[in-house]
C-alpha cells in the first residue's frame, strides 16, 4: 500500500463522529469530495480543494501504532497512520450524447419506463418505427441519450417543424424523461439548455414544449427557463 505524509488540518477544522461517508465529485472540479454521515447530526460535506488525481489520504489516529489506526473514545491520540487509498471518482454532471441505431434497445427501454409513467399506451413497433425514421433523417429531429457517471439517466428528443406564426423554422421537446433517481440534480433544466442551444445552431426561430395542467413543479422550471404559456388548448387528430 502506497504512503505518503498528509497535510496538517486548518485550525478551524473540527473533528466529527460519523458512521457513513459518500465519495464522489460534487463541484465537478476533477477531484474526489466526502459526504460524512454524523451521528445526531446533519450530514456534513468535505470539499477536497487539492490534487486531481485518484487516490483519497486518510489519517487514522490509535493510542499506539495500532494496524488498524482505531482509538479508543476519549483517548488522546499519540500517532497516526496515513494511508491513501484509490477511489472512484463519481460525477455528478450529465453527459449528453447523440443516440444512433446502435441505441435503438436502450431507447426502446427509456420509452417503456417513461411511457408507463405518464400512462401512454405503448406499442413498441411503431416505436421502433419512428426512432428509425429520427434516427437516419436528421431533418425530422435529433435524440440524445442523458448519461451520469456512464449510467443511462435519460433522453431528450428534439423535433423540427416549420411555422409561418414563429417565423420559420420551429422545434418541439418531443419528450424528456429522466429515471427517478436523476431528478432533483438539475439535469432537467440541462436538457433544456441543450434544446435551446441546438435550436440556436439550427437557426430555429422557436422552441414549444408540452406539459400537463396538473404538473405545477415542471411548469414553474419551464417558465424559469424562458418558456411562456400562449393559453390555448394544444388538439391532436390521430390520422394513422
Amino acid at each position: 500500500m502506497r504512503t505518503s505524509p498528509l497535510r496538517r488540518p486548518h485550525p478551524s477544522a473540527k473533528p466529527h463522529a460519523a458512521r457513513d461517508a459518500a465519495f464522489g465529485d460534487l463541484d465537478n472540479d476533477g477531484d474526489t469530495d466526502i459526504v460524512l454521515g454524523i451521528m445526531d447530526g446533519a450530514p456534513v460535506v468535505q470539499r477536497n480543494d487539492g490534487t486531481k488525481n485518484h487516490w483519497l489520504g486518510l489519517a487514522l489516529g490509535g493510542t499506539k501504532a495500532h494496524r488498524s489506526g482505531t482509538a479508543r473514545s476519549n483517548c488522546r491520540v499519540k500517532s497516526k497512520l496515513h494511508l491513501l487509498i484509490p477511489v472512484k471518482v463519481v460525477s455528478m454532471k450529465p453527459v449528453f450524447t447523440l443516440a444512433d441505431a446502435s441505441d435503438v434497445e436502450l431507447l426502446i427501454e427509456l420509452m417503456r419506463e417513461f411511457y408507463a409513467i405518464e400512462h401512454l399506451g405503448f406499442d413498441e413497433r411503431a416505436a421502433r418505427g419512428a426512432l428509425e425514421q429520427i434516427l437516419h433523417d436528421r431533418r425530422f429531429g435529433v435524440i440524445h441519450l442523458i448519461r451520469v457517471d456512464e449510467a443511462a439517466a435519460g433522453y431528450l428528443v428534439l423535433t423540427f417543424g416549420f411555422s409561418l406564426e414563429f417565423r420559420g423554422r420551429d422545434a418541439f421537446v418531443d419528450e424528456l424523461y429522466l429515471r427517478e433517481s436523476f431528478r432533483g440534480r438539475g439535469i432537467g433544466k440541462a436538457s433544456l439548455e441543450l434544446a435551446d442551444a441546438v435550436c440556436r445552431q439550427e437557426a430555429i426561430s422557436a422552441l414549444h414544449l408540452e406539459v400537463d395542467r396538473v404538473n405545477t413543479r415542471a411548469q414553474e422550471v419551464y417558465r424559469q427557463a424562458g418558456f411562456r404559456d400562449h393559453d390555448r388548448y394544444l388538439l391532436t387528430k390521430w390520422l394513422q
